[in-house]
């Protein structure tokens, strides 16, 4: 069985557990927790992994950065954590576009913020307002 990823390293869900790499050679992740270091502004992906990795190196580039006199471009630095589970397995079709596609990873946390923003605004909103 072909996968539409082939050789391109992508993460996948098997068992309750995220995996990631080349087809048939995914290994486990450290955790479900997928975390992404990116420049918000022009939307280039510096980073992706287990979160436990990505948000130190997050807080490093962004102190290396304004220590460094690039003020600006430590405040377009953006680090996001998902915690991927059978619940939201649908999420990884977006996290592989987002890893594979320069610049997706915006469509990726404008989903994301969308959908937050929604979550806090349905409790809210009569039940009409949502299709």
């Amino acid at each position: 069985m072909t996968s539409r990823y082939g050789n391109t390293p992508h993460y996948i869900l098997k068992s309750g557990m995220v995996f990631y790499g080349d087809e048939g050679r995914e290994k486990p992740a450290r955790s479900n927790k997928i975390g992404f270091l990116f420049d918000l502004h022009e939307g280039i992906l510096h980073k992706h992994g287990s979160a436990e990795l990505v948000e130190p190196r997050f807080e490093e580039m962004k102190s290396a950065l304004a220590r460094a006199g690039f003020v600006d471009m430590a405040e377009d630095l953006v680090y996001m954590a998902i915690d991927i589970s059978e619940e939201n397995a649908e999420m990884l079709e977006e996290i592989n576009a987002a890893i594979a596609t320069m610049g997706r990873i915006k469509h990726l946390y404008n989903l994301l913020t969308d959908r937050e923003i929604e979550a806090k605004l349905a409790p809210l909103l009569p039940m009409e307002s949502f299709p």
